[in-house]
């Protein structure tokens, strides 16, 4: 049955995985790596904003659990700010500090979901772990019992009783070593019938955004303590920009062959099949490729334009298409003007990347622009919205002058002389980035005052 466009908005309105998560793994693609990656080994997989990495993590933890023979005891990490990215001069400690939090939150979850596993295990084995939560939970463990509790009902109380509530010795004597903690956690784990522990982490560089070098501090800290790394049974699954590439490959645990390195890339086939079981998804009914949302190759090529070879990239692009098609009473393609009047409406997103200072359009670098283009459009950016008048735009983007010349000046020229050739780099900078260069939608001309750079919103749903 179709849906209607509302339906939509929830398989193409955020494109962020983690605000996805009911329907997200019935449009998940493998990606090549995907069989070395489910294996008992330790992974750094590295890939942009928009490569898959937490839809990835989502497809690890679900294959992970949903094992019958020995499924894996998975612990789901995203770090907060206020834990990792202190002004502390260590990261071990808040790093460390926050993974023990994570696991002992996630074996509570455990005893109280599976409370006659957990009363299975030997005396020992539950002291342990008894031991281990009433020294790292974030809460009082009287509360988390009874919150517990509340939840999963009287059969989780005796459970809750044993693992929060009574009292146990030390296990381990001071100073305790974190490693040796997770090292008998992890066999402890096993015991009860898990084959082993994954820790999964994703999301820490957005809390360290404005603190770039915390984050290469943080990589640096877990990937140079290889005891981590050495534990039977216990594997580190680590989501990480691909900016930091060449610190992962120059780390210890991968220089020592302790850890593997996965880079996220997608061939037009496999972001063509994404986006098809993304739009499946949104119209509720299998579709055989794009060419039944638009005719001919309009979108194709904007896809591949712009894309940037990401499949946020090309979900993006294709949205507004996507619901436009879905609002139309027949549902028959849209043909090159209907989607050109879309494109108008919501053309590809234009911004500056904040590390590499480029401009993109969509999730693409702008390809193959002169010098001159370049700068013009630099120049533009920076005035965005403002109308530059052109000899503004000739002298101090195209010649670099810090003040407008005036008649009479060493370096004033009349228009006549220059005005041709500025027209000119104009066109070439609207034929390099406009998708419908003879109906621009950035670069507008203003015949009597200037030119201006036009930043739509670009791409988003709602805009339709």
């Amino acid at each position: 049955m179709m849906k209607s466009p509302g339906c939509l908005f929830p398989h193409f309105g955020s494109l962020h995985a983690e605000q996805e998560q009911p329907w997200l793994l019935d449009a998940f693609v493998p990606p090549p790596v995907y069989g070395y990656l489910v294996e008992m080994q330790s992974w750094v997989v590295l890939g942009s904003s928009g490569s898959g990495k937490t839809a990835l993590r989502s497809a690890l933890k679900s294959d992970a659990e949903s094992r019958s023979s020995a499924p894996i005891f998975v612990i789901d990490w995203q770090p907060t700010s206020d834990s990792v990215f202190s002004d502390s001069l260590s990261a071990y400690q808040p790093v460390m500090g926050g993974i023990l939090r994570a696991f002992a939150t996630r074996i509570v979850g455990w005893a109280a979901g599976t409370p006659d596993r957990f009363m299975a295990l030997s005396a020992t084995a539950r002291w342990l772990l008894g031991w281990f939560c009433q020294r790292w939970l974030n809460q009082g463990p009287e509360f988390v019992a009874a919150d517990m509790a509340e939840r999963h009902g009287a059969g989780a109380q005796a459970a809750l009783q044993c693992l929060l509530v009574d009292t146990y010795p030390d296990v381990f004597r001071e100073p305790v070593y974190e490693i040796e903690v997770l090292a008998e956690l992890t066999r402890s784990l096993q015991l009860a019938g898990f084959e082993g522990v994954w820790l999964l982490i994703d999301n820490f560089e957005r809390n360290g955004q404005d603190n770039p070098h915390r984050v290469a501090a943080l990589l640096g800290h877990l990937l140079g303590t290889l005891g981590l790394f050495e534990i039977d049974g216990f594997c580190i699954k680590m989501m990480v920009s691909g900016h930091h590439r060449d610190l992962v490959l120059s780390s210890r645990a991968v220089t020592s062959y302790r850890v593997g390195v996965a880079e996220l890339q997608w061939t037009e086939p496999e972001l063509d099949e994404i986006l098809n079981k993304r739009v499946a998804l949104a119209l509720g009914r299998s579709i055989s490729g794009m060419r039944e949302i638009c005719q001919e190759s309009f979108l194709s090529n904007l896809l591949r334009k712009y894309g940037g070879a990401l499949p946020r990239g090309w979900l993006e692009i294709a949205a507004p298409y996507v619901v436009a098609y879905s609002r139309r009473p027949e549902k028959h393609p849209l043909s090159d003007k209907e989607c050109e009047q879309v494109c108008r409406i919501s053309p590809p997103r234009i911004y500056r990347d904040a590390e590499s200072r480029q401009i993109l359009i969509g999730h693409s670098p702008i390809p193959q622009l002169s010098p001159q283009s370049i700068r013009l459009l630099d120049y533009l950016y920076d005035k965005m919205g403002q109308v530059c008048t052109r000899s503004e735009l000739y002298y101090h983007a195209l010649e670099g002058l810090a003040q407008e010349p005036h008649p009479g000046d060493a370096s004033y020229q009349e228009p006549k002389i220059w005005k041709a050739a500025f027209d000119n780099v104009v066109y070439r900078l609207r034929q390099g980035i406009e998708p419908l260069p003879h109906e621009p939608v950035y670069i507008i001309i203003d015949r009597r005052n200037g030119v201006r750079l036009q930043v739509p919103s670009g791409g988003a749903v709602s805009r339709l």
